[in-house]
């Protein structure tokens, strides 16, 4: 994608067709939409001037750096000390998700402004005003456009959680914040539909493509992060969204929902490395960075965290 925008095959909101894919015809997206246009877009804007792979090591480089100085600023409008912050934009910035989504989805790395929007959410279930035009309203105006013009998930995130001030301020009879959360919401939204206008609009002219592959609701299944796995260190998430990318290609599938991963260290690589019927561990050596690249960010955090709180100067 960041190739034909690159060469200006397509644009944000034009027909995503590629003439250089699927010779001798060409290759038609319209029917797979996404609303995540503006960030590859940029990146082949990039590319015309350094180069293909150098845009794109640069734009997962800046999605990390981003993401800290995100975190950084939030936390200090919100009035936290600077350590903590910093401390915090290092955890967040430097995440196992980050080196695991980038490869395959850059979309997914730039959540950057998931801490602005966290902060605009504390803005909207505040009591205190948010009158339109005001500093604080053009800050989430703009928090709320760049959320509807990236990742849906985030998007979805987001306006759920605007959702649900409306309701409370709607609870309140607090009508002024009422109508300045929807307007944040409604230009959110907005930015979303913009993106997505040239996909419904193909779809209206020339209908619907029944065997065009399109996810289910089946796939939540396979692809959610279940609540359990939150506890569980990143290796086991790695490992179970190989073997279910096999199960779900091979036919056999099973509920893995409340497996648990017992013990760390060399065993429990091995074993997630195995087969899970017969527990015959493979051939193959355990990739030991797995394990480090998931865990070393948050324990430099905590440990630096923990050595500057106590100090008897902070």
């Amino acid at each position: 994608m960041i190739k034909a925008y690159r060469d200006g095959e397509i644009t944000p909101f034009s027909s995503q067709t590629v003439r250089s894919l699927n010779a001798p015809f060409s290759a038609n997206w319209n029917d797979y939409p996404t609303t995540e246009k503006m960030l590859p877009y940029c990146v082949g804007i990039a590319a015309r001037f350094i180069g293909l792979m150098p845009a794109f090591n640069l734009a997962g480089l800046l999605a990390a750096i981003l993401a800290a100085l995100a975190f950084y600023i939030a936390c200090r409008i919100l009035g936290y000390l600077w350590v903590f912050a910093f401390v915090g934009a290092a955890i967040f910035g430097f995440s196992h998700y980050i080196s695991g989504r980038v490869l395959s989805h850059l979309s997914l790395t730039y959540y950057w402004h998931i801490p602005f929007c966290l902060l605009v959410t504390w803005w909207c279930f505040d009591s205190r005003e948010l009158s339109i035009g005001s500093r604080r309203w053009w800050f989430a105006v703009a928090v709320g456009a760049a959320t509807g013009l990236q990742a849906i998930y985030y998007a979805f995130l987001f306006w759920q959680f605007l959702g649900f001030a409306v309701v409370i301020q709607g609870l309140r009879r607090n009508r002024p914040k009422l109508i300045s959360v929807i307007s944040v919401a409604a230009i959110s939204v907005g930015c979303t539909v913009l993106m997505a206008a040239p996909y419904v609009l193909y779809r209206i002219l020339h209908g619907s493509n029944s065997f065009v592959v399109q996810r289910s609701l089946g796939n939540l299944q396979i692809y959610g992060l279940q609540l359990p796995e939150l506890f569980l260190p990143p290796f086991h998430r790695i490992e179970r969204d190989r073997r279910r990318d096999v199960e779900s290609l091979s036919g056999t599938r099973r509920n893995d929902r409340f497996r648990v991963v017992d013990g760390f260290g060399d065993r429990a690589l091995a074993r997630g490395q195995g087969s899970e019927n017969t527990g015959h561990v493979l051939a193959e050596p355990v990739d030991h960075r797995v394990f480090v690249d998931g865990w070393a960010e948050p324990s430099f955090g905590g440990i630096w965290a923990a050595i500057v709180s106590s100090h008897k100067s902070v």
